[in-house]
């Protein structure tokens, strides 16, 4: 099982990013409230604690109201490119 595992892992693409880092990159909602929002719910109903859970959640939920007033005070970012591909060197290919 752990040679599957490591065969998965190796396969990927060292430069690839989680979804909600993406997400973050390009000033999109994140899917934070879907996950770490439901993790607190359930904290609070059962009585539990989830110190580490509720900060991430409140950081990311600043980040984002943060974007919101950036958006409304100039839109800059409606014509740049979130995943710049101009990265590479002159002679590297993007593959």
């Amino acid at each position: 099982m752990r040679t599957a595992y490591l065969a998965v892992v190796d396969g990927l693409n060292p430069e690839a990013l989680p979804s909600m880092a993406q997400d973050v990159l390009a000033h999109r909602k994140t899917e934070v409230e879907a996950f770490a929002g439901q993790v607190i719910q359930l904290a609070e109903f059962y009585g539990m604690a989830v110190p580490v859970n509720r900060d991430l959640y409140e950081k990311l939920q600043a980040i984002e109201t943060n974007w919101r007033r950036e958006i409304v005070k100039v839109d800059k970012r409606a014509n740049s490119d979130p995943f710049p591909k101009n990265n590479l060197k002159k002679n590297e290919k993007n593959d």
